[in-house]
């Protein structure tokens, strides 16, 4: 994507009629690659990235509200952490998100289930891989963004940890035999599911047995290209596999969100603030460069796509900072914690207190109806279903 250079007179005017808007980021539940195998899943089964939009203007604001807050709260700590507020401070907590909701400040929260972000990606290697080109009979193409999270919940549902385990390897070992293991292991879940009176659908059957008849193929011919065909070459950056991570995906989908909020107001080029992150700085720049070098979403599918935008400025950009130093980080924080404490609290069947469900239904309260603010819940459909009927169940 060209930017196009802009005269002086009309830098000057965006300055005046266009507010400039930084979003800061911080996350909660990042502890490494997700592997099934790791005992971290079990812990913190949910990852969440959160951020807040603050107008150039409104920074110190923030400061202010905060410092009083804290005042009012006697919290000594000079820097807010959601791991230490959460059990003590629950009203703290709600009057922060109160006043966000009450002073509109943007809000972008990615809510994600590991275990269904796992899931996510056996549908789109194996079963649906986009780079594959795959021939299916009677799927029109357009339609696949719509099946993949009904075909994740599928999975995510019903297919055993080990099949998991074996999608890991084969990201991390980079095989063509821990691919094959974990191939099988996938048609054979499928094969089971169908056994057990499970209807999956004969064109899934015959997705995965195509992307069998690639694999071999590709084996065959020895060009070694079995990991860059079904998208499963593994990215290093500092020792960790980013193609894992589920916070490169949460802040790719948080940036395409922040995107389509700032052109629906004309609001000049958006300024990505995250908490510093030494293991993955590199990996978030990264994702930032490569979505400013996708095309714009085709007119065809973009409905599919209606919370986000891909086509974003090239003047975006990403900077890190420390959240000691940092009030807006630290509210951030203060949101992803929060709200992955409480869906942790929720899945587990702990009772939860009041003030934190009357907080969650406040951020939920921000989304917008095809719009881009709020919580994303990347869970099972029956699993957010489920959860928001408690949320509105609860209100007073």
């Amino acid at each position: 994507m060209q930017c196009s250079p802009q005269s002086m007179e009309q830098l000057l005017v965006n300055l005046v009629i266009s507010p400039y808007m930084k979003l800061y980021l911080d996350e909660s539940g990042n502890s490494g690659e997700t592997s099934i195998e790791e005992e971290h899943l079990e812990a913190q089964p949910f990852f969440v990235l959160a951020g807040i939009g603050i107008p150039s203007s409104h920074i110190e604001l923030s400061a202010r509200k905060v410092e009083e807050l804290t005042r009012t709260h006697r919290i000594q700590s000079q820097e807010l952490k959601a791991r230490s507020l959460y059990k003590k401070k629950p009203v703290f907590i709600q009057e922060l998100v109160s006043w966000i909701s009450d002073s509109k400040i943007p809000v972008f929260v990615e809510a994600m289930d590991k275990k269904y972000f796992l899931a996510i990606q056996v549908v789109s290697t194996v079963i649906l891989p986009g780079g594959s080109g795959l021939p299916l009979e009677r799927l029109d193409r357009s339609s696949t963004p719509i099946l993949h999270p009904h075909i994740a919940e599928l999975v995510c549902t019903t297919f055993s940890d080990e099949t998991f385990s074996l999608l890991c390897r084969a990201y991390t070992c980079a095989t063509d035999l821990a691919f094959e293991r974990y191939l099988d292991a996938v048609i054979e879940e499928l094969i089971a599911l169908e056994r057990r009176g499970i209807d999956v659908g004969q064109w899934l059957l015959a997705a995965v047995y195509r992307t069998r008849e690639i694999f071999e193929h590709l084996v065959e011919t020895g060009e070694n290209k079995v990991h860059r065909q079904f998208m499963l070459e593994s990215d290093k950056c500092r020792g960790r596999d980013v193609n894992l991570l589920p916070h490169t995906y949460a802040f790719s989908s948080i940036v395409g969100r922040a995107e389509k909020y700032r052109l629906d107001r004309g609001y000049l080029p958006l300024s990505f603030v995250h908490d510093n992150q030494h293991a993955y700085s590199s990996a978030l720049q990264s994702v930032l460069d490569s979505i400013a070098n996708l095309p714009a979403i085709p007119e065809s599918i973009r409905d599919n796509f209606p919370r986000i935008e891909s086509d974003i400025s090239c003047e975006t950009d990403l900077s890190f900072s420390d959240s000691k130093s940092d009030v807006n980080v630290q509210i951030a924080d203060v949101l992803a914690g929060t709200l992955n404490a409480f869906l942790r609290q929720w899945k587990m069947g702990d009772e939860i207190r009041p003030e934190y469900w009357d907080t969650v239904r406040m951020i939920c309260e921000l989304s917008e109806i095809h719009g881009s603010l709020g919580i994303n819940f990347v869970m099972c459909h029956s699993d957010v279903e489920s959860l928001q009927r408690s949320i509105w169940a609860t209100q007073s």
